[in-house]
């Protein structure tokens, strides 16, 4: 899921550094909809202990939605903060949140310019 990619990209992007993720998030709007029967996205299952949402359980990884509040979460984790608002894209069937966004949601955030010691090998020093 999420997880692997986000923290290795708080790994390796650089202190003060920014990326910027398209996917699918679930909140309650999201899955409001996705649960009303009428969204594009078609019937969805429960996946990885409620984490996310796929189309098929026997292949996950072509469509899959993550819970917002745990790729928060995962960002905190690897030391990035979201750039508020997320853009929310009209993939669950809502209008897009903006002119010129995608489908899929839009996460942009920063690599903090602190914490970072953990990255450097046991044994040496920081400077």
């Amino acid at each position: 899921m999420a997880e692997n990619y986000l923290l290795e990209i708080g790994r390796v992007l650089r202190p003060g550094g920014r990326t910027l993720n398209t996917l699918f998030l679930l909140n309650g709007e999201s899955l409001a909809q996705l649960d009303s029967g009428t969204s594009p996205q078609g019937t969805t299952r429960v996946f990885g202990g409620g984490l996310a949402r796929v189309k098929r359980i026997d292949r996950p990884q072509g469509w899959i939605a993550h819970d917002e509040d745990h790729v928060r979460e995962l960002h905190e984790r690897a030391h990035m903060q979201i750039e508020e608002p997320i853009r929310y894209g009209a993939w669950p069937g809502r209008k897009s949140s903006g002119p010129g966004f995608s489908e899929k949601d839009i996460v942009v955030a920063v690599r903090a310019r602190r914490g970072i010691r953990h990255l450097f090998v046991r044994g040496t020093s920081v400077s």
